[in-house]
């Protein structure tokens, strides 16, 4: 998939992790990861973007996020 925005590709990363991970907690497999270890959310994040062939720079709105 091609994403143009880097919200709408952090919203697929989200996705991603959380159909890998579900639970059975409230709290979704992404929340949880970006919250307890912000670096492995950051660098999975980086590697997602690798396995679809972009990179962030490529995106639009990548100014607007702090990973």
């Amino acid at each position: 998939m091609t994403y143009t925005d880097i919200h709408e590709a952090l919203a697929a990363y989200d996705d991603m992790l959380d159909e890998l991970y579900p639970g059975v907690l409230a709290i979704s497999a992404s929340r949880i990861i970006k919250t307890l270890d912000p670096t492995a959310y950051r660098v999975g994040f980086h590697d997602f973007l690798d396995a679809e062939g972009l990179d962030m720079d490529e995106l639009d709105g990548w100014e607007d996020v702090s990973l």
